[in-house]
């Protein structure tokens, strides 16, 4: 409750101490003393994000409540932190700003329903030849059982560590596959309830994203920016890894699923080819 006096990006903008992210972000970037604020002009400060970042991080009941004591990279500092509070550090036309990683409800609460996609993107507006699919390793795509580290803080007491675990309800618990992974959020996050969000988002992450794509498009009239929802249809996305296969020099194919005869359309490519 007494911590250090910041500006709450609220409806008075009144100064106290806070324990939210985006209050915490504001104050590194524009405080002449103790952060950023001689070397980033106000202007590139992206004031409406961490308004509505903070709105978010209430409604949601995703505190930070902890000490800087040693100078840090800007940058990568709320890079690293950001997405333990399921946040996104984002730099959007040259601004700093921050914005939820999860869609959100009229209520700013992180939403259930149904995403609202913002622009869809087809053959028709990527520029030929620039659309690349990339699928992540499978070993980085691995279920893991959360660790996660958490304080509580007893009034006029020292603070007493406790953690909580994760694990997927669909897997079983002596699954030998399913390794452990810790998580130590002890230096801001001081409630149980937390701790298990950021949990479940980090398992999510590794178990649903199993692929990134990049493309090029004309910028004119898309109306989105990082952070959107996107949705992108394109026929090449009909990937089957087990229909992999090589096809030798006497025309034989090796597969993990052998093919039966008949007529198939393929993405070839020849070794030494463009």
């Amino acid at each position: 409750p007494e911590g250090s006096k910041v500006t709450k990006l609220n409806a008075n903008n009144e100064r106290g101490a806070s324990n939210l992210f985006s209050d915490f972000v504001y104050y590194l970037l524009t405080n002449k003393s103790q952060g950023l604020g001689d070397a980033v002009p106000a202007d590139l400060v992206d004031t409406a994000s961490l308004v509505d970042t903070g709105r978010y991080l209430t409604a949601n009941k995703l505190f930070y409540d902890t000490v800087l004591a040693d100078p840090t990279n800007i940058r990568s500092f709320l890079s690293q932190v950001a997405p333990l509070l399921l946040c996104n550090f984002v730099i959007k036309n040259g601004k700093f700003g921050l914005q939820p990683a999860l869609p959100v409800d009229g209520a700013d609460r992180i939403s259930a329903g149904a995403i609202q996609v913002e622009q869809i993107f087809t053959a028709g507006n990527i520029i030929d030849g620039s659309f690349q699919l990339s699928f992540i390793d499978a070993d980085q795509r691995q279920n893991f059982k959360a660790v996660v580290r958490y304080r509580v803080q007893p009034p006029y007491d020292l603070p007493q560590e406790r953690s909580v675990f994760v694990q997927w309800a669909d897997l079983p618990n002596t699954a030998a596959t399913v390794g452990e992974e810790e998580y130590d959020l002890t230096s801001f996050c001081t409630n149980r309830e937390q701790a298990l969000k950021t949990a479940r988002f980090l398992m999510s992450l590794r178990r649903y994203v199993d692929h990134t794509i990049s493309f090029q498009t004309s910028p004119d009239g898309l109306g989105i920016g990082p952070g959107s929802y996107i949705r992108v249809y394109m026929q090449s996305l009909a990937y089957n890894s087990a229909a992999n296969g090589v096809i030798g020099a006497t025309g034989e194919i090796t597969s993990v699923t052998p093919l039966a005869d008949g007529s198939y359309t393929v993405f070839a490519y020849k070794a030494g080819d463009d």
